[in-house]
């Protein structure tokens, strides 16, 4: 089986402890991202909303990695 992760070469710590996304068996899993800012790696203040407003720009940026 391979494995081929994906990761953001802005993002700090993956690809040590974890992968932003791993493509297996011609299948994209995606891991939980987390609501940080990517320039400083800092949570995101606020609630839900804001930290959805993080999290979504993140996930595109990881999908466009693999396209």
């Amino acid at each position: 089986m391979s494995k081929v992760p994906i990761n953001l070469a802005t993002s700090k710590g993956t690809g040590i402890l974890h992968n932003q996304a791993i493509i297996a068996n011609g299948v994209v899993y995606c891991s939980g991202q987390v609501p940080a800012d990517m320039t400083t790696g800092e949570i995101v203040p606020g609630g839900i909303k804001e930290h959805t407003v993080c999290f979504n720009p993140h996930l595109i940026k990881v999908l466009q990695l693999i396209l």
